[in-house]
């Protein structure tokens, strides 16, 4: 069979939770028969993390300059360019939700592509101006989008008003490689003799980009009451993000400067994870929260945001402990403090694999999607 080439429209392609199941699949697609390109909305004139793994795999990868919000006319004249000169493309997968709805739109009326739009998230513009974009956006998705993908039921049900069908829409399970975050007593150490922490010191961390979604202050707020009851706790907090420095700051401020390690975007969080002893996630917002998932993998205890974080993240293995967000801080350190002791390692990464977070299955479904729909 001839192999089809498939156009994945992202952000840039760096350490997230979006561009890393794109990668997982990508991984374990049988390229022979399906390929992945890139069409990217980098902005930061860096190369994506990913870039060379893509390249190597027989990607290919377009750069789009113009950017949405800014230059909208530009920024749909670009994406019509594109498409024109290359029509190689029956198939386009789109990644950028917040306007998404315009691209396939333009895909759809002006080049008839099979259209894919991809929500990875529940969150919802709280801006006046994005509320009335989104809104038209939501409107397009409906009429022009083949296709509805999301990470979890909540992500397509609350943000489309749309149900899961197994017909036009679909939930597609994000997944990640499971023996990969099994827990790994030597590298335990290793982190914790590198993090200044004894046996008996509790290790909270959490994995995420600085964004208010994320909801770092009640991260921060939270370990300060927990500091307070065990003064040698540590908060280790990994990735990046535009709320970064404001963070930094905070912990400046109450005064948890050498308790707190921020150790940016890494390539080996699986191994780091190792070093926790809570992973804490009070997330304002989630489309499904893969981390969650690699988490429980590493069987981790997790202390998470009720009702916000998709049902589906739980894996079944109980070690997920929700709390709800109008709890205030001092709840949340009390939970962090009160779950303790990893599951089995082999019980952890079963119940992963029973709820179907496996990559190698999801890219089976997906891969067999996009042949079975390429015409």
């Amino acid at each position: 069979m001839e192999q089809i080439r498939v156009l994945h429209i992202v952000g840039a392609m760096n350490r997230g939770g979006t561009e890393n199941l794109i990668m997982e699949l990508y991984r374990n697609t049988d390229r022979s028969k399906v390929q992945f390109d890139f069409l990217v909305y980098n902005y930061s004139n860096q190369p994506g993390a990913f870039d060379d793994e893509i390249l190597s795999l027989g990607g290919k990868i377009y750069q789009a300059d113009k950017r949405f919000y800014r230059q909208p006319f530009a920024f749909f004249k670009e994406l019509k360019q594109f498409l024109k000169q290359h029509n190689e493309y029956r198939m386009v997968h789109i990644h950028q939700f917040a306007h998404s709805g315009y691209m396939a739109r333009i895909a759809k009326r002006n080049f008839h592509l099979k259209t894919i739009v991809h929500s990875h998230s529940t969150y919802f513009a709280s801006n006046p101006l994005r509320k009335i974009i989104s809104f038209f956006n939501v409107r397009f998705i409906k009429k022009y989008a083949d296709f509805l993908f999301g990470c979890s039921t909540d992500a397509i049900e609350q943000r489309l008003n749309i149900k899961i069908d197994n017909k036009r829409a679909f939930v597609v399970n994000n997944c990640i490689d499971v023996e990969k975050f099994a827990f790994d007593s030597e590298q335990r150490e290793k982190w914790r003799r590198a993090f200044g922490a004894g046996d008996s010191t509790r290790v909270i961390g959490n994995v995420a980009r600085f964004t208010r979604e994320k909801n770092h202050e009640l991260i921060i707020q939270a370990f300060h009451f927990i500091h307070s009851d065990v003064p040698d706790s540590k908060l280790v907090l990994i990735g990046d993000g535009d709320r970064k420095h404001m963070m930094e700051k905070l912990v400046q401020e109450k005064g948890l400067t050498d308790s707190v390690l921020f150790l940016g975007v890494r390539e080996d969080v699986n191994s780091i994870i190792n070093a926790l002893d809570v992973f804490l996630m009070p997330s304002r917002f989630e489309g499904l929260g893969i981390v969650l998932i690699e988490a429980q993998a590493n069987g981790l205890p997790c202390v998470a945001s009720e009702l916000v974080i998709p049902k589906e993240a739980d894996v079944g293995a109980g070690i997920v402990t929700r709390v709800s967000l109008e709890e205030n801080a001092q709840t949340w350190a009390k939970k962090c403090l009160e779950v303790s002791g990893r599951l089995e390692s082999e019980k952890a990464q079963q119940a992963v694999k029973t709820a179907g977070f496996t990559s190698d299955k999801t890219a089976a479904w997906l891969q067999d999607f996009y042949l079975k729909n390429w015409k």
